[in-house]
């Protein structure tokens, strides 16, 4: 609650983004990716899992490297579920790319978080290793594995 601020009338909200927070590849995490992430969920061109409570976002506006603002076009409630929702993704990364579609940052993925992808080995496992990054305190495990596991009918 304490970092971010809505209108009384419900239509504006303003969030203030955590300073000091890296990517995996070492870049700032900015207001600049947000927006970047923002307008491709609203490109109707970019195939997205959902566009559900961000098609009412009728302004959005940086203020600066870590504070952004939107402007509903009426109130609705459910807005900080939308937003919690938000997978960010890396502004200096994918707004290179001539089609975001087929990025290579979709099979390769990068976040903030506290493990890095590494591999994945098709039908068998992914391996994560610990992010040097992460701004938390370090991972307790160095690598995580996620094993795929058929399911039989």
């Amino acid at each position: 609650m304490e970092n971010r601020d809505i209108s009384r009338d419900g239509l504006t909200w303003k969030f203030e983004l955590k300073k000091g927070v890296k990517w995996q590849d070492g870049q700032p995490f900015t207001a600049k990716d947000v927006d970047f992430t923002i307008k491709t969920v609203l490109n109707p061109k970019v195939p997205v899992r959902s566009r559900f409570g961000f098609d009412n976002v009728k302004d959005f506006r940086l203020v600066d490297d870590y504070h952004v603002e939107m402007t509903l076009s009426k109130p609705y409630a459910p807005f900080i579920w939308t937003w919690q929702a938000l997978h960010i993704v890396p502004e200096h990364i994918l707004s290179k790319v001539p089609d975001i579609r087929t990025a290579p940052f979709s099979s390769r993925p990068m976040g903030t978080g506290p493990f890095t992808f590494h591999e994945r080995v098709s039908g068998s496992h992914i391996t994560y290793k610990r992010n040097p990054n992460y701004h938390r305190s370090a991972a307790g495990l160095e690598t995580v594995i996620q094993k795929f596991i058929p399911i039989r009918r």
